[in-house]
């Protein structure tokens, strides 16, 4: 007998996790809807957000949620905005 394994929700990701992590997403979803039409697909550790092809990634981590871009395998992130700090500081 085969055992059927559940696909993953998005639900699944938010479960147990404080409410302010779903709403940031729910902000994001409805931020990137005004675009146009955006499929979610669920995966196991993440959520990707599709129109031709994936163009976000949200991984839930245990109080954060860490975003993804598919343009962040190209476009290095200025150190300063890595580190937290001010874009329009001067490099220390």
């Amino acid at each position: 007998m085969a055992t059927t394994i559940a696909s993953p929700r998005v639900d699944d990701h938010f479960e147990n996790r404080p409410a302010v992590l779903r709403n940031a997403y729910d902000a994001v979803l409805a931020a990137s809807r005004r675009f146009g039409p955006v499929k979610v697909e669920p995966k196991k550790t993440s959520i990707h957000l599709v129109r031709v092809s994936a163009f976000a990634g949200v991984a839930v981590r245990k109080a954060t949620i860490v975003r993804g871009t598919p343009a962040e395998a190209v476009l290095p992130v200025p150190t300063a905005l890595a580190r937290g700090g001010n874009p329009d500081s001067p490099a220390q």
